[in-house]
C-alpha cells in the first residue's frame, strides 16, 4: 500500500483524573483509576492525538458504532498459544506493567483454553503519594470462546475486590467479595457473550479489515452485568512505538457500552497477525505498549520496595523509629478543608491532636504514661461490646486460633497486660510477614497459613486476645519508614483493652507499637463492609504535607 494511504496518528495529554479515583473509591463503585507516577520517560517523540481521539469521543457522544455487516461476526476457531508484556504509560510516565498467557490445556473434545492476566500500577494520587493497585484475572473458556468461569482480584492500597463467575447454562452467577461483604446474583446467559479477553481474543482470532464493523456482547466483571463492544477498523496508520519509530498497524476504534449513558472508549492498534501493539485509553490518557518483559518492568519498583500498599512523603528524620516511645508530627492540608468532618486526623488512643493558628496540626504519639495537656485534645475510647465478641472476621472461635491463645505460655500466671504481650509475641512468631498474602483475612486463616500482611497479623492477635477475655479493636493508619526517602506507609496493629486502657500492640514486630505511626480510624469489624474502616486511608493520601517534629519541645512549650 503507497505510504499515501498511511494516516499518522498522535496523542494529546488530559487532565488529571484524581477527584473520579477517590470518588470510586469511596463509594465502591468499579475501580479502574490511574494517575501520575514518576518513572522511566519513554523515547522523545511528538504526543498523540486527535484523530482517533476526536474520533473515539464523537462516537462515544453522538454516533455509536453500529453494525454495517455480519454483526455477530466471532471466529470459532483458537488461534494458538500466545503470552505478551505490556508497559504501561501516562504522560511519558511509565506507571506499571502486566503479563497475559493464553494457553490451550487438554485434548479434545474437553480441551479447555486458559486465559490469565498480572497487572501492577503505581498510582500516585494528589503528586506526593503512592498507592499499588494489583490486578489478577483468569477465566477459562472453551475452543469456541464460550466462557465458562472466570475469577479477578483488583488490589487498590488495601482495598482488594474479588469477583467470581461461572457458567450455568441459560444463567450465569457471579459474586463479589470485599473483606467481609460479599454479594450474589445470577444473570441471563447467552453462550455467545465473551469472556475477560473479549477484544484481544476476536483481533487475534480474525484480524479486522478496514471498514469492517464487529459487535458483540462480553461480561463485565466489576460491574457484575453483561456489556457491548462495538469495534470498527479505521485501516492502516503510521503509530510512534517504544523504539521511537512509527510502525504500520491496523487501527481499531472500539466503545464498550456499560450502560446507556455509561461508555468507554479505546483506540488500538493491531499488526497483521491482529496482536494488539498499542491502546489508547483517553478517559485516563493512558497508553499501553506491546514488548518485552524486561522493558515493560524496567524502573518498576521492586516487591520488597511496594510492601507498603499506600504511602505518603514525609519530611524529617526520625531515628530508630521502631523504638521510639514519643513523636510528633506537623500537618498542614494542601487544600483547605471545608468542613470539620474533613480533618482526618483526630484523637485517638496515645494520640493527642493540636489544632493551631496556622490551620496546621500538631498530632503527638506517645507511649508513655502522660495525658493530653497545653491545648492537646486526648480521646478516651469506650469499650464497646462488640469488641469482644466473635465475629466473621474475628473468629476466634475457630480450633486453630483457640489452640493457639490456649498454648500460650505461662497464662495462668501472667496479669492482663504480660498475656496481651504474650499474644503479640506468639503472633510474631507463628505467623511470616508477606505482603502479597490475602488482603482482609479471616484470624483463622493467618492462623492456618502462617503468613499474613500487617492487618492479617492485627487481626489474628485481635482474635487471640478475645479468646483470652481480652477487648480488642484493629488499628488502621500510617508508618514512618526510611526508605530510599521517607514515607508514611499504610500499617495496621492492634489495640487491646487491659488495666482500663488501650494498649497499642504491633504483631509485625512482636510486642508495644512503637510511637512512628498516625491512627486514622480504628475498627472492632463487626461492620457489614469492613473495608468502611480504611475510607480515612485512602482519604489521607495526599492531603497533608506532613513534617516530623521534636515532640518534646513542641508538647512541652505549646501554648
Amino acid at each position: 500500500m503507497p505510504s499515501s494511504s498511511i494516516k499518522v496518528t498522535r496523542v494529546v495529554p488530559r487532565a488529571s483524573i484524581v477527584s473520579r479515583l477517590f470518588t470510586g473509591l469511596i463509594t465502591g463503585l468499579a475501580l479502574w483509576p490511574l494517575l501520575t507516577f514518576v518513572g522511566c520517560d519513554i523515547p522523545n517523540r511528538a504526543p498523540i492525538v486527535p484523530p482517533e481521539v476526536a474520533r473515539a469521543r464523537e462516537i462515544a457522544a453522538n454516533r455509536p458504532i453500529e453494525p454495517e455487516k455480519e454483526p455477530d461476526r466471532i471466529q470459532r476457531n483458537f488461534a494458538g498459544d500466545w503470552q505478551a508484556w505490556y508497559a504501561y504509560y501516562i504522560k511519558n510516565r511509565h506507571v506499571g506493567y502486566a503479563h497475559r498467557t493464553v494457553k490451550a490445556e487438554g485434548e479434545a473434545p474437553t480441551q479447555r483454553i486458559k486465559l490469565n492476566l498480572e497487572e501492577l500500577m503505581i498510582l500516585n494520587p494528589r503528586g506526593i503519594s503512592r498507592l499499588v493497585q494489583r490486578t489478577s484475572e483468569q477465566s477459562s473458556e472453551l475452543v469456541n470462546g464460550n466462557l465458562i468461569s472466570f475469577e479477578t482480584q483488583l488490589s487498590v492500597g488495601p482495598v482488594m475486590t474479588r469477583t467470581t463467575g461461572m457458567s450455568e447454562d441459560i444463567r450465569f452467577s457471579l459474586t463479589k467479595t470485599r473483606a467481609n461483604y460479599q454479594v450474589s446474583k445470577k444473570i441471563d446467559w447467552n453462550p455467545d457473550v465473551r469472556g475477560l479477553m473479549a477484544i484481544a481474543s476476536s483481533l487475534r482470532r480474525d484480524p479486522m479489515t478496514s471498514g469492517e464493523t464487529r459487535v458483540f456482547e462480553m461480561i463485565l466483571p466489576t460491574e457484575q452485568k453483561i456489556g457491548t463492544v462495538r469495534m470498527k477498523c479505521n485501516g492502516p496508520a503510521a503509530v510512534p512505538m517504544l523504539d521511537g519509530k512509527d510502525h504500520r498497524l491496523i487501527e481499531v476504534n472500539v466503545q464498550i457500552d456499560r450502560d446507556e449513558d455509561d461508555k468507554r472508549v479505546l483506540v488500538v492498534w493491531t499488526d497483521e497477525q491482529g496482536m494488539v501493539q498499542r491502546t489508547y485509553d483517553s478517559s485516563r490518557d493512558l497508553v499501553i505498549y506491546q514488548t518485552d518483559m524486561r522493558t515493560a518492568t524496567r524502573g518498576m519498583p521492586e516487591a520488597e520496595e511496594i510492601a507498603g500498599l499506600a504511602s505518603t512523603e514525609v519530611r524529617g528524620d526520625l531515628e530508630n523509629p521502631a523504638e521510639t516511645q514519643r513523636v510528633g508530627f506537623k500537618m498542614l492540608r494542601r487544600h483547605k478543608a471545608t468542613s470539620a468532618d474533613d480533618i482526618l486526623v483526630k484523637p485517638q488512643p496515645d494520640q493527642f491532636v493540636r489544632e493551631m493558628n496556622d490551620g496546621s496540626l500538631l498530632v503527638l504519639v506517645t507511649r508513655l504514661d502522660e495525658v493530653a495537656k497545653n491545648g492537646f485534645v486526648g480521646v478516651d475510647l469506650a469499650v464497646d461490646k462488640n469488641d469482644s465478641r466473635p465475629n466473621v472476621m474475628v473468629d476466634y472461635n475457630e480450633p486453630m486460633v483457640r489452640r493457639i491463645a490456649q498454648a500460650t505460655i505461662g497464662v495462668g500466671q501472667l496479669k492482663q497486660r504480660e498475656l496481651a504481650l504474650e499474644l503479640a509475641r506468639s503472633t510474631n512468631r507463628l505467623t511470616q510477614l508477606n505482603s502479597e498474602s490475602k488482603m482482609f483475612p479471616r484470624a483463622s486463616e493467618v492462623a492456618r497459613d502462617a503468613e499474613s500482611d500487617s492487618i492479617g497479623h492485627a487481626v489474628l492477635l485481635a482474635a487471640l486476645l478475645r479468646a483470652k477475655g481480652i477487648p480488642s479493636r484493629i488499628a488502621f493508619g500510617f508508618r514512618y519508614r526510611n526508605l530510599s526517602e521517607p514515607q508514611m506507609v499504610f500499617h495496621a496493629w492492634t489495640l487491646a483493652h487491659v488495666d482500663d486502657e488501650w494498649l497499642s500492640l504491633d504483631a509485625t514486630t512482636g510486642g508495644i507499637a512503637a510511637a512512628d505511626r498516625l491512627t486514622l480510624s480504628t475498627s472492632n469489624l463487626s461492620e457489614k463492609n469492613v473495608n468502611d474502616a480504611l475510607v480515612p486511608i485512602l482519604d489521607f493520601l495526599g492531603t497533608y504535607n506532613i513534617e516530623v517534629v521534636l515532640s518534646a519541645v513542641r508538647y512541652q512549650e505549646a501554648r
